[in-house]
């Protein structure tokens, strides 16, 4: 299978390769918005309090698991060059010697968030009953963090070969498995069918969560045992090789870096954002949902010219890397530019559909914030792009560049100085979203042909 992939990869026509590789991504992404949705539909029937506990101590968990992303990009970077170069062996080693990282990872970073859960819930000033379900809940929740970190894996070496299905099936399964054990394990009795359950509350929440993960990870290592012939756990005869881990963390730690960063820096935006109301508030996350969606083509075919990128730049096709993402950009730009146009046309029929209060300030302020988020949706199209090609040669400080620069050095001082010095009130916070975008991905563009990344970096 791996040799097949390899040769369609290497070989095929582009589009018909991003587009196979990239779909699975695009579902897998929306399977993890409903997977992640699932908790706080059932506790919301618990109250408001339950629900808002999950919602509450999210950014910590996004926070944490950053540093699997920085793992799993690590593992499509490293192991798909040697794939593209016909190094199987040395991808075997480098498989080893990823699981191992990421044990040392889980280990570390599951004991911390276990030990200073209640400094951290108490730190974001949560008290009295959301204080207590805030705990209970992200507790339980790092139990489960080796399972995530493991999986993350497992996902990044069959995306390395370009095999973005399987773990998409074990995704999509394990979300239909965490959908229907979560009321047993939070209700006395089920709603709806009345069955008896286990009466847990947040905790069967947080118990059912952490179960599904378990059985997601030892699905993700069934996948790789008997549909991957590239990678080999050979731990019996395993020989640590300490330079391996440095490489893994070189590439791995700029890419948490900067989706740690990225998570921190949306928080602080929600800050200025809440200042101008709850009127804005609402508007910027009504229209976020919806480009959101919009986004998620985009974001597959970034995802799929990591893998593709690294594959042709082992085997000395950069010519061939180098035009993989320039029709990864068009593919891009021809779905984003699609969805912003219709979302223009559409946008009091959207807009309504989510509003009840279709007819006032809230509507008005989102289809301002809709106006201004036309062109971003291409540009973040863009925005994926290099950071898919970056990832993929390896490049990842580039990635991280990109992404904390996008929000620490240009949107964020944007927006306070707009709030300060100008009379734009609530549109400040849309042009600089607008401008730090742009921005942004101009820079990508001098880093990509000024920059370094086409050097081989193994």
């Amino acid at each position: 299978m791996e040799l097949r992939k390899r040769e369609r990869i290497l070989n095929a026509p582009l589009y018909g390769v991003i587009w196979s590789i990239s779909f699975p991504l695009i579902l897998n992404n929306l399977i993890q918005t409903l997977y992640n949705l699932a908790d706080g539909v059932w506790l919301g029937q618990l109250g408001k309090i339950e629900f808002s506990a999950t919602a509450f101590v999210w950014p910590i968990i996004f926070l944490f698991v950053s540093f699997g992303f920085g793992i799993s990009v690590a593992g499509v970077s490293l192991l798909s060059r040697l794939i593209g170069g016909k190094k199987y062996k040395e991808a075997s080693d480098y498989s080893n010697h990823l699981f191992i990282t990421a044990g040392l990872i889980a280990l570390i970073f599951s004991v911390l968030g276990y030990l200073f859960t209640p400094h951290m819930v108490a730190g974001m000033g949560a008290v009295e009953k959301l204080y207590a379900c805030s705990v209970i809940y992200l507790r339980i929740t790092f139990l489960g963090y080796p399972a995530v970190i493991f999986f993350f894996v497992f996902q990044s070496m069959m995306n390395a070969q370009g095999d973005t299905k399987s773990t998409t099936v074990v995704s999509g399964f394990c979300m239909i498995v965490n959908a229907v054990l979560d009321p047993f394990f939070i209700f006395d009795t089920i709603p709806w069918i009345g069955l008896k359950g286990l009466h847990l509350g947040i905790q069967g929440a947080a118990y059912a969560t952490i179960l599904t993960q378990y059985i997601m990870m030892i699905l993700g290592y069934a996948v790789i045992h008997f549909r991957s012939k590239a990678f080999n756990f050979y731990f019996y005869r395993f020989k640590l090789q300490w330079n391996k881990i440095k490489k893994i963390l070189r590439i791995g730690f700029p890419a948490a870096i900067g989706q740690s960063g990225s998570a921190l820096g949306f928080l602080i935006m929600n800050i200025f954002i809440t200042a101008y109301g709850t009127d804005v508030l609402a508007a910027y996350s009504m229209v976020n949902r919806i480009t959101g969606l919009l986004s998620q083509p985009s974001m597959g075919f970034g995802g799929a010219l990591t893998g593709i990128a690294g594959q042709n730049i082992g085997a000395d096709q950069m010519q061939r890397a180098k035009e993989a993402f320039r029709k990864t950009v068009t593919l891009s730009l021809i779905f984003s530019v699609t969805g912003a146009v219709l979302m223009y046309l559409f946008r009091f029929s959207v807009l309504s559909f989510f509003l009840k209060d279709a007819g006032g300030p809230v509507l008005k302020e989102a289809v301002t914030y809709m106006i201004y988020s036309i062109p971003i949706i291409p540009l973040m199209g863009v925005f994926n792009a290099l950071i898919g090609v970056f990832n993929g040669s390896g490049n990842t400080k580039y990635s991280m560049h990109m992404t904390l620069g996008r929000l620490w050095v240009m949107r964020i001082p944007m927006i306070f100085i707009f709030s300060k010095l100008t009379s734009l009130g609530s549109e400040g916070i849309w042009l600089s979203m607008l401008l730090s975008n742009l921005l942004t991905v101009l820079y990508g563009y001098v880093l990509y042909f000024f920059g370094s990344w086409e050097k081989k970096n193994l």
